[in-house]
């Protein structure tokens, strides 16, 4: 299923608020600003493709994204974009945005633009992220857009492609050593994926060795 917002301004494609919500293998193409608005608890997006030229994601949410593929489109050379914002003043470790297994792209880029595409940012005063196994094409090239909240997490773990072996990794970023220390971010214990999400779409609740 393709959820496209045909505009050519601002507006969202999808606007998902609740708990317990579930995506698997939607397409969701935005115009100008956001593709995926979230707000609340428990959402879990499986093999869906994102498309928009800023802010993929934004929301004050606890979502985690498994096996989805970003584009990000490079409108303005000189431009800085950002895949995702978070807009939380809550600083529990309770909303955040978990990828596993997924990819980012940036498209429309050439070798002579400046590197100015980003993971991150916040419209608050808290933001959480954790990246795992994913892969970051050669056109991300930096975690987070501006200075990072007070209350921040951002984790990585065995994340691959030259987008992930940035020899500035910034220091608030926890790059994780093992399987045990990713696990807590696993769909089974960050999203209590086996209680809820229905045996309907596909899923993996672990991180394996």
């Amino acid at each position: 299923m393709t959820i496209r917002n045909g505009g050519l301004h601002n507006g969202v494609a999808v606007d998902s608020s609740g708990r317990a919500s579930v995506f698997f293998r939607c397409k969701l193409e935005g115009a100008a600003d956001v593709t995926l608005s979230i707000d609340g608890d428990l959402h879990f997006y499986r093999e869906c493709h994102f498309y928009g030229k800023k802010n993929l994601v934004v929301g004050l949410a606890r979502a985690f994204f498994q096996k989805c593929q970003f584009y990000l489109e490079k409108s303005h050379p000189q431009g800085k974009i950002v895949f995702f914002s978070q807009s939380s003043h809550i600083s529990a470790y309770k909303f955040g945005f978990v990828f596993h297994l997924c990819e980012f792209y940036v498209v429309n880029t050439s070798e002579t633009e400046v590197e100015t595409a980003f993971i991150g940012s916040s419209f608050g005063n808290y933001t959480f992220y954790v990246i795992m196994e994913s892969y970051l094409d050669p056109t991300v090239t930096g975690y987070f857009l501006g200075t990072p909240p007070n209350v921040t997490y951002y984790a990585t773990f065995r994340n691959v492609g030259s987008g992930a072996t940035k020899a500035n990794v910034p220091q608030f970023v926890h790059v994780l050593g093992s399987v045990e220390a990713a696990s807590h971010y696993s769909l089974r214990r960050f999203l209590l994926g086996d209680n809820w999400i229905t045996k309907a779409v596909d899923y993996d609740l672990d991180i394996v060795e």
